[in-house]
């Protein structure tokens, strides 16, 4: 199961950001991909930082037990989309 979930983020991720650049103007990709790279660093030290606190105080085995749990919540704090019609061809 994790070389399943480990090969569908290696493929996800690279097209994801590739679509998101291609949607994104020539002239601030220099931004986009800084901006990328800080808060992606950021967010990793404030999520490492958290859960080493929460670890710190419930045990890490409870820590742990605590984000599985949240991961299993996530898809229900997801926001709801309407389905849209298709747009019609030229």
């Amino acid at each position: 199961m994790e070389l399943v979930v480990i090969t569908c983020m290696g493929v996800f991720n690279p097209l994801l950001a590739t679509e998101r650049l291609q949607r994104t103007p020539d002239e601030r990709i220099g931004r986009v991909l800084t901006a990328w790279t800080v808060t992606t660093t950021g967010a990793i030290a404030a999520v490492t930082a958290m859960w080493g606190v929460v670890a710190g105080v419930t045990g890490a085995r409870a820590a742990i037990g605590l984000a599985g749990v949240l991961l299993l919540l996530t898809p229900l704090v997801l926001p709801l989309r309407e389905a849209r019609p298709a747009l019609p061809q030229p």
